[in-house]
């Protein structure tokens, strides 16, 4: 289960070409990462913890087979 323990996990899409802007944001507020993984079969993920202790998940469209979506 990718990794996953503590209370839960929950996944929040985010667009390959933030990673970068992901992981800087993370890092500049504190927020240790936890893991990340590059999956074999596409996407890219980054694990940070809540307070509470739950796996945060920020993952590419790629892991789910997905188009990249534009905010509009």
């Amino acid at each position: 289960m990718h990794g996953v323990q503590g209370e839960g996990h929950v996944a929040f899409m985010m667009r390959e070409s933030d990673t970068d802007a992901w992981r800087t944001h993370l890092n500049s507020h504190g927020v240790p990462i936890e893991s990340e993984v590059s999956w074999p079969d596409g996407g890219h993920s980054i694990y940070v913890r809540d307070p509470g202790g739950n796996s945060v998940e920020f993952t590419t469209p790629a892991l789910w087979r997905l188009p990249e979506t534009r905010n509009t």
